[in-house]
């Protein structure tokens, strides 16, 4: 089987348009821009796609709610917050 490249990204991140389907992604300016995508495969809960730089901010959850344009605000990383917080506590 030939190597395929693209970026893997959660499927719920891939949203479904009248025409085609595509991702949000997130602007310099922090706003929500549509990016039509191609989805090569996907396997459980992550899909292979193209289209979309490897650096670029993609919304991976909650694009029902977004719209074109719309300000975004980056949530924080809780879980990577605690699991430091965790190893500094058990470093001590």
């Amino acid at each position: 089987m030939a190597e395929q490249k693209g970026l893997v990204v959660p499927i719920q991140a891939i949203q479904t348009g009248p025409e085609q389907r595509f991702v949000y992604v997130i602007d310099q300016n922090k706003q929500a821009q549509v990016k039509p995508i191609q989805v090569i495969r996907s396997v459980g809960n992550q899909a292979l796609i193209e289209g979309v730089a490897a650096e670029t901010k993609i919304i991976k959850e909650g694009g029902q709610n977004v719209r074109p344009g719309a300000q975004v605000i980056e949530a924080s990383r809780p879980a990577l917050a605690a699991s430091s917080a965790a190893s500094a506590q058990g470093s001590k």
